[in-house]
């Protein structure tokens, strides 16, 4: 992440090489795998199709309603992480190499953001966005000016607290993999 202009190139140059063996070797596989099957029709097909994830069905949970399948979800993903835990050494009763602590000045107190000083670190950062963020990176920089006070508010509440509990909000779209 030099910047540099011979570095980018570089980088460039590696990125098209690399997309182009991919590319060769996926030709190259299905290449191999059509020649594999063409001697036969519905072998050609049952390869095709099963490519094509047209072998599989979807299965969903059977539920009534969505919370119904939600709190279903959530269960399965609370047991199996669960589970991976417990395959986990328990760390209080293992010994941790020794290492030198830290004997340095405590860092207990913060002074609370300024406008200014938050300004100044977001205008120096190259502000980018998702698709799916609802304030989009060119309206966030358009407003920053009003946006400023929130956020220094926002930042200040989250040192003073050590939290942002309260502040965060996703959207999650799960996934479901075939069996």
């Amino acid at each position: 992440k030099s910047s540099s202009v011979e570095d980018e190139e570089n980088f460039k140059s590696l990125r098209d090489q690399c997309t182009a063996l991919a590319l060769k070797k996926k030709r190259s596989f299905f290449a191999t795998q059509f020649w594999k099957h063409s001697f036969s029709s519905k072998s050609l097909f049952s390869f095709v199709d099963s490519f094509l994830d047209r072998d599989k069905s979807l299965v969903l949970p059977s539920s009534d309603s969505l919370k119904e399948t939600v709190e279903n979800f959530n269960t399965y993903f609370e047991e199996k992480i669960k589970k991976i835990r417990d395959k986990f050494v328990d760390l209080e009763s293992t010994q941790a190499p020794s290492r030198p602590c830290y004997s340095g000045a405590k860092l207990s107190e913060f002074s609370p953001t300024t406008i200014e000083e938050l300004e100044e670190i977001i205008t120096s950062c190259e502000i980018k966005s998702s698709s799916l963020d609802p304030l989009p990176a060119e309206l966030f920089k358009e407003n920053l000016s009003a946006l400023l006070p929130t956020l220094k508010d926002l930042v200040n509440a989250s040192i003073s607290s050590g939290s942002l509990e309260g502040a965060k909000l996703a959207h999650i779209t799960p996934l479901i993999k075939g069996e």
